[in-house]
């Protein structure tokens, strides 16, 4: 009896988020090779190594000439053979006024190639906008895909009961699909034994997502791991406006933040982040491994004085995070499988794979159970 109700379940949240559920799962295997297939149509993104980069102020003094009239919001170095880039955002009202990204030979500066983010057409931008909000506007698509990976979550936990055999024997015939058979039953073991295999790596995704979509989630999570700590708000500290009048510029405050991120050992991937209020601070990034995210050292200056901003949250240094903030840190790298390297990434794009047929076999196996046979003519 129990069963019989969670299969109506399972039935109702399938039918109810299946459209939205395809989507993600589509999106999520371009996703999880997004890298490799940038590199793979941008050519543009390469340039010669340079044995001594430029600093961040030569690179947007060039940049700026490529987007006139534009305040430059990032500045990013990606190690030996990339191209450097300039970012330019700025959001008004909720909505960006524009995005370009310039990029740069890191060692001359020449501009390699202009790209407009806001208005020109970009596939993995279609791509990532349907995964985050299936091409609504932010507010409506962030809460359409937010309930849609709750109620996958619940998919998977139902159809992983309703794929439960009742004793061993049967466990044989739940575990492969029968090629053999007519087409209904290898729709429906196309659907249950693909979701089963699949729905241990496609769980880690979905729970991700979920501590993204959900702030209550997410601190619920960390208040587990780290033994009862409540997370500190992340904030970048403020700078001292105070000593503006006997400050270096901007550009030179800048340079000057990026040598100490790029001292630091280990790193291969730099950036820094250009205050865009008089008392907003400089943010540097050294990022340890360019394969993850989450091993990334994050500094904060005070853009008047240069002093380094001590922050308490987990975002600062990654030797100081702890546990929690370091689970914290790998969402990202275990949503796209990076966090295991290649073998992880092509789990991922699998288990997006699966998820994107899961709603398409459910789909026909419901219809088909509910086609209207043809009245036998006298």
């Amino acid at each position: 009896m129990l069963k019989r109700w969670i299969r109506l379940a399972h039935l109702a949240l399938g039918l109810a988020s299946g459209l939205v559920v395809f989507v993600l799962g589509a999106t999520g295997c371009i996703l999880a090779f997004e890298r490799e297939l940038r590199d793979l149509t941008e050519p543009y993104r390469f340039a010669p190594a340079a044995a001594s980069p430029l600093p961040p102020s030569a690179l947007m003094r060039a940049a700026e000439k490529a987007a006139p009239g534009k305040q430059p919001s990032a500045v990013y170095h990606y190690g030996p053979g990339r191209a450097a880039t300039v970012e330019f955002y700025r959001q008004k009202d909720g909505t960006n006024e524009y995005w370009i990204e310039v990029f740069l030979d890191p060692a001359t500066a020449r501009v390699l190639h202009v790209a407009d983010r806001q208005n020109e057409f970009n596939f993995f931008k279609f791509a990532m906008d349907g995964h985050t909000r299936f091409w609504l506007p932010e507010a409506a698509g962030h809460v359409v895909i937010s309930y849609a990976t709750l109620v996958f979550v619940l998919l998977l936990l139902s159809g992983l009961v309703l794929w439960w055999p009742r004793h061993r024997a049967a466990l044989k015939q739940r575990l492969a699909v029968k090629w053999n058979t007519g087409w209904k039953r290898r729709r429906y073991d196309l659907h249950a034994v693909l979701g089963f295999y699949g729905s241990l790596i496609a769980l880690c995704i979905a729970l991700t997502g979920l501590a993204w979509s959900f702030e209550g989630f997410a601190n619920a999570v960390y208040r587990v791991v780290s033994g009862g700590r409540q997370p500190v708000p992340w904030s970048e500290g403020a700078s001292d406006t105070t000593a503006a009048a006997r400050a270096l510029p901007l550009p030179q405050a800048i340079d000057s933040a990026w040598r100490v991120a790029r001292a630091t050992p280990g790193s291969t991937t730099l950036g820094v982040r250009v205050p865009q209020t008089p008392a907003a601070a400089i943010t540097a990034y050294a990022y340890l491994d360019s394969s993850v995210y989450y091993r990334t050292d994050y500094l904060y200056f005070d853009r008047y004085t240069l002093r380094e901003i001590p922050v308490r949250h987990e975002w600062g240094r990654y030797e100081k995070s702890t546990r929690a903030g370091k689970l914290q840190r790998m969402y990202y790298d275990i949503h796209i499988g990076a966090i295991l390297g290649l073998p992880g990434r092509i789990l991922a794009f699998l288990a997006a794979l699966i998820a994107a047929s899961l709603p398409v076999t459910g789909f026909l196996m419901w219809r088909s159970r509910n086609k209207k046979k043809p009245k036998p003519v006298s």
